[in-house]
């Protein structure tokens, strides 16, 4: 249990009952409190059956051992169409958890996202990206 777990349920009988919106906010301050800011996310795409016209982009990654996440990009649907990226591409995504609050799940809220290709590492990708920030 992280330290901010510890110190939030040492605050509550543990008889409290809590609403929904309290859990999301726990979740959101652990998620926040105790895991990196931003990092990259590798995974097999998976695209949501509806995609509509909305800018925001919502699709799911998988790994190899069937785990997903719920992937959120804002106003990434046109990037995507222009990568013309589809269902199964291994993609690297960059970005930061966070809680949707209104259903109380845990997704991943993309900034940038960038096909898989060839035989290039998530190592190698870092350093190319860092290396175009120095």
């Amino acid at each position: 249990m992280s330290d901010l777990a510890a110190q939030l349920f040492a605050k509550h009988d543990p008889r409290t009952v809590w609403t929904v919106a309290e859990v999301a906010n726990y979740l959101t301050q652990v998620v926040h409190a105790d895991f990196p800011n931003y990092f990259w996310l590798c995974g097999e795409l998976v695209l949501n059956e509806k995609q509509s016209n909305n800018p925001h982009f919502y699709a799911t990654l998988r790994d190899e051992t069937g785990s997903t996440i719920p992937v959120v990009w804002f106003n990434g649907t046109a990037r995507i169409r222009q990568m013309e990226l589809k269902s199964g591409d291994r993609v690297f995504a960059y970005g930061h958890l966070d809680i949707y609050s209104p259903r109380c799940t845990l997704q991943f809220m993309a900034q940038k996202i960038q096909r898989a290709d060839g035989e290039e590492t998530l190592t190698e990708l870092m350093r190319r990206s860092l290396a175009k920030l120095a």
